[in-house]
């Protein structure tokens, strides 16, 4: 929250992404074949000068950014933001490169001043960074990055400023203790072990009655829904959805139903949950359930407005809410 960014759980209910036949575990699969270990600290450790193993590990632009460029916030550059002033931001950082402690020198060739705004130009930036992470990390190992989370439940490598690390380490930070990692929790050391997902098994998001939730990634809370799929859903205020703009939403089921969206174009795949309003009904509209989606749906909708909506592509599922 300090930055703006935040860990997500997988959204398993997204089968191309995480199922079974995923590209993910054929391309993890393929690492394994080629020798390459997902062993992040094992980078940091080897003697300097004998680290010719092959390594991989996950990383995540937006930490990234901020601890390389000392950022106090996460740039928003994804297209799909509309905030064309990160775009530009972002693009001057990088191309900083070339003076850096370790530098790219031919950086000015793959990112252009006027680097146009495009899904295919962010993708490529996006390769830039991890790939710069990489280096990063193989070069100075942890006095400059640091591994944080844990190899069972998910983890990053990230570069590590000076006030990254005061916030990591501190046990106090603006009177939020739970902001801080455990001893385990920074450069976690040992392997990393997938499981993927059996063809077989039931999906561990499947709408079977259990009441069933997480922070920030919301999952389905009662076995009547109505899965009405993929949908544009025009965002016109960073608060609420509204019918008047989605006339896909079903004004009646503003009361006694929630409404499940899966943002598929988003990096992380978030799925929120809104609900009816304290008036049910009749505001032909939805707000977040609760205080930790609001805030994830503040991040997403930042900035929308009548005069300048944002669309999304969502998975929109209607689901009745449990009686009380």
């Amino acid at each position: 929250a300090i930055y703006g960014f935040g860990a997500h759980a997988s959204n398993q209910s997204n089968t191309s992404c995480y199922g079974s036949d995923a590209g993910i575990w054929k391309f993890v699969r393929a690492l394994d074949m080629l020798g390459y270990r997902h062993e992040p600290m094992a980078i940091a450790e080897e003697a300097r000068g004998s680290r010719t193993g092959r390594f991989y590990f996950e990383c995540y632009p937006h930490p990234a950014l901020v601890g390389l460029f000392d950022l106090d916030s996460r740039l928003r550059y994804k297209v799909n933001k509309k905030i064309a002033p990160d775009w530009f931001v972002l693009v001057e950082h990088l191309r900083s490169l070339r003076r850096a402690d370790l530098p790219i020198t031919n950086i000015e060739s793959f990112v252009p001043a006027n680097l146009e705004r495009s899904k295919k130009a962010e993708d490529r930036l996006d390769a830039i960074i991890s790939a710069y992470v990489a280096a990063y990390f193989w070069h100075y190992g942890t006095s400059r990055s640091s591994v944080l989370g844990s190899l069972d439940d998910g983890y990053i490598v990230t570069p590590m400023n000076n006030r990254m690390r005061e916030l990591v380490q501190s046990t106090r930070k603006n009177h939020r203790p739970e902001l801080r990692f455990s001893a385990a929790e920074v450069n976690p050391r040992g392997g990393v072990r997938f499981t993927p997902p059996s063809a077989d098994a039931p999906s561990q998001v499947a709408r079977s009655g259990e009441a069933v939730s997480s922070p920030l990634v919301a999952r389905s809370i009662a076995a009547a829904g109505d899965d009405i799929g993929p949908q544009q859903l025009v965002v016109s205020d960073s608060g609420n959805i509204w019918c008047a703009s989605n006339p896909w939403m079903r004004r009646e089921r503003c009361s006694g139903w929630v409404l499940e969206l899966t943002f598929m174009e988003l990096d992380h795949v978030p799925t929120l949950v809104f609900s009816e309003f304290d008036n049910p009904g009749n505001q032909g509209g939805m707000k977040p359930v609760n205080g930790d989606t609001r805030a994830e749906w503040c991040h997403i909708a930042h900035g929308a407005s009548k005069k300048s909506p944002q669309v999304h592509s969502v998975r929109a599922i209607y689901v009745r809410r449990p009686p009380t």
